[in-house]
């Protein structure tokens, strides 16, 4: 007997007053075009009863079964907004204003449109103000209203900023939203008040943290600062949606409009409504993981007080840090060698992994990027752009690059919010700039899934969620980007934003899931230290170090494999290495005398050789008249014979005299 497939005409009148005559998915009344929809799908063993019913116009079912049909469905924040906008047309929500913080390539764009699709339904609004802090991101915003993730009849454009904004034509024609930047509307705020008294509005700031905001609860606050005018037009829109991907401000001060609250600490937090976290964005797959490796090499360079200083990156401290970060991102050694770690990774990934792969390099200065971009131009023989503000092409070049017209992009602050190339594989970034939020951005520059990669890139694995797709970022190993990418790393682990929590019933993005892997890859810029941590963050053991590089010596491809992920097979006994495989640099070298290899008796004779310079040049400081050599000759004197004559033990000692005298000559300079 065929199952019942339809209600009958009394069973939906009384689902129609269950539902006091409103659609369930977004409140409108109902037309007596409505439909009865099953909540579980009849193709899915769903019965025709009224408790698997609810009533729902004609456009919210044609989008229901849509996604029902579809591979493509909404993330947690998008269904996060839905309920948000619904609860808003019920009068549920009194807020003014709602708040998303989405994770960079979460897809915030597509809040947008659920709330225009929701309001517009309703009849609460007739305009839609979309701002945003540059022109290539607006533009790119009307590009992503036009997608219509959900099905609406609204059309937007880009506002030139003149007068009419939008013309009468153009709104009888559906256009009913208009994307504009912070700046424009600042040089023309009136301009944009009128059209938001003519019309219900719903004003949209995308990234407000751009603007300067006053303390929270400074109440005679002064009227001046790019804030004021939005604040106005908060004022005057029917709904604000305020969206980032940054909650918080490089400086930390409040950003303007988003509402603040404060806790038992005596410290003001942001009131969320709609989060969607980095952890979350990967669990879903519209962000892939990110893969540090840092970079550490030595560096010298002169100090304030005119004295020689010859460390490394990763030894600079809070009082050297400027110094030495300015004198290794203008040293060509260092810059070359960062460079060709991350050229290699990447060559190695495009031959073997994907062939569309892309690098983008950010550096520190404009002179840097042009002098490094020719380096790599020249040595790898690759298709490289370069993209610097302010030269007038630096748009097109973007744009050309996005399309897969160049390998590599090198630029110094436009890898930043709008640039989105989910090619780009491999990030190079050699920069001062130790903000959080600037990272943030600038490294989910990277972390965009890549709906064109090959097909062994997307497959995703049964058991474990994860996918073989990976961000490769290459930067500095000082301890301010550690700490960052600590952060970074705690994100991809913690579901939620901790102590920032939404004091109000307002919705969110969903919760828990199972442990994130992170990779931590250490190495040298003359490649002189690895080292790999576990899943906790700590430093693996030395065995497992070893496991790890004769995989890699083993198999190319298993070099883009998570480390952690590896050991797991190895241990399982999915992956079983050749005995006979070992890397040339953990291969047992030839012993020499005393067990040293001859390489390090090398080592140890240069070694002593810098120092001595190092030792000439503070006496002379002191005393002019002192002959270079004078500290190859008293270590000659001191041990009885020439360094060329010395044993690898003597060498040793040797080293250890000189290091003390040099540290004797430092202290005698400071005393003077």
């Amino acid at each position: 007997m065929a199952r019942k497939r339809v209600l009958t005409q009394r069973e939906r009148n009384v689902l129609f007053q269950l539902f006091k005559g409103r659609c369930a998915s977004c409140a409108c009344a109902l037309d007596r075009d409505w439909e009865a929809d099953h909540v579980t799908r009849f193709a899915d063993g769903g019965l025709t009863l009224i408790e698997n019913h609810q009533p729902l116009c004609p456009p919210c079912h044609t989008f229901k079964t849509t996604m029902e049909n579809s591979t493509f469905k909404l993330r947690k924040h998008q269904q996060a907004a839905i309920t948000r906008a619904n609860g808003i047309v019920l009068g549920e929500i009194d807020h003014d204003v709602t708040v998303a913080n989405v994770t960079p390539g979460g897809g915030k764009s597509g809040l947008v449109e659920v709330f225009v699709a929701t309001l517009f339904k309703a009849d609460l609004i007739d305009l839609v103000i979309w701002v945003c802090p540059r022109r290539s991101l607006a533009e790119q915003a009307v590009s992503a209203f036009d997608k219509q993730l959900i099905p609406h009849r609204i059309r937007a454009q880009w506002s030139p900023n003149k007068e009419p904004l939008l013309t009468e034509r153009e709104m009888e024609n559906g256009v009913r939203c208009y994307s504009t930047t912070y700046q424009s509307v600042v040089s023309q705020p009136d301009l944009h008040k009128q059209m938001m008294r003519d019309n219900r509005t719903l004003l949209v700031l995308d990234e407000p943290h751009h603007l300067n905001g006053e303390e929270p609860n400074k109440v005679d606050k002064a009227r001046e600062g790019w804030h004021v005018p939005f604040e106005d037009m908060a004022a005057l829109a029917e709904h604000t949606l305020c969206m980032t991907g940054t909650i918080e401000r490089h400086d930390g001060k409040p950003i303007p409009i988003i509402p603040y609250f404060q806790k038992e600490d005596g410290k003001w937090y942001p009131r969320i409504d709609i989060i969607y976290t980095r952890r979350e964005a990967i669990e879903e797959h519209a962000k892939i993981k990110l893969n540090f490796k840092t970079l550490d090499g030595p560096v010298e360079y002169t100090d304030k007080d005119g004295l020689h200083v010859d460390t490394r990156i990763a030894d600079a401290d809070e009082a050297t840090w400027g110094e030495t970060m300015t004198a290794a991102l203008q040293q060509d050694r260092f810059l070359q060698s960062a460079a060709t770690e991350c050229m290699n990774h990447f060559k190695e990934y495009r031959d073997t992994m994907d062939r569309k792969a892309q690098m983008i390099a950010v550096l520190d200065r404009k002179a840097t990027a042009r002098k490094l971009a020719r380096w790599v131009r020249n040595t790898w023989s690759l298709k490289v752009a370069i993209a610097l503000s302010g030269e007038g092409r630096e748009h097109l070049t973007i744009e050309e690059f996005r399309k897969g017209k160049y390998d590599c992009l090198f630029t110094v602050g436009m890898a930043y919010e709008g640039l989105d190339a989910p090619r780009a594989s491999h990030g190079l970034i050699l920069n001062k700039n130790r903000s959080l939020p600037w990272q943030t951005q600038a490294n989910d520059r990277f972390t965009r899934w890549n709906y064109e990669a090959p097909r062994h890139l997307q497959e995703i694995d049964g058991k474990t969620g994860t996918c073989a797709q990976r961000a490769y970022i290459f930067t500095t190993q000082d301890y301010k980007m550690l700490d960052i990418i600590r952060q970074l790393e705690e994100e991809e682990q913690l579901n939620g934003i901790g102590e920032q929590d939404d004091p109000t019933d307002g919705g969110g993005g969903g919760g828990g899931g199972g442990g994130i892997d992170s990779s931590f890859e250490s190495l040298a810029a003359a490649v002189d230290a690895v080292s790999y941590t576990d899943r906790e963050g700590y430093l693996i053991n030395d065995e497992d170090v070893v496991t790890i590089r004769r995989a890699h010596a083993w198999k190319v491809q298993l070099r883009f494999v998570d480390h952690n992920e590896l050991l797991d097979m190895v241990r399982k006994g999915h992956l079983v290495i050749p005995e006979d495989v070992m890397p040339e640099d953990l291969a047992k070298p030839p012993a020499g005398p005393g067990g040293f290899d001859p390489e390090q008796v090398d080592n140890l004779r240069n070694e002593c050789q810098e120092l001595a310079i190092e030792l000439d040049t503070l006496w002379r400081r002191v005393d002019p008249t002192i002959d270079r050599g004078t500290a190859n000759e008293r270590c000659k004197r001191h041990f009885g014979k020439a360094r060329e004559a010395m044993l690898p033990e003597e060498l040793v000692e040797a080293r250890d005299w000189l290091q003390a005298q040099r540290d004797m000559a430092f202290e005698n300079l400071r005393q003077r």
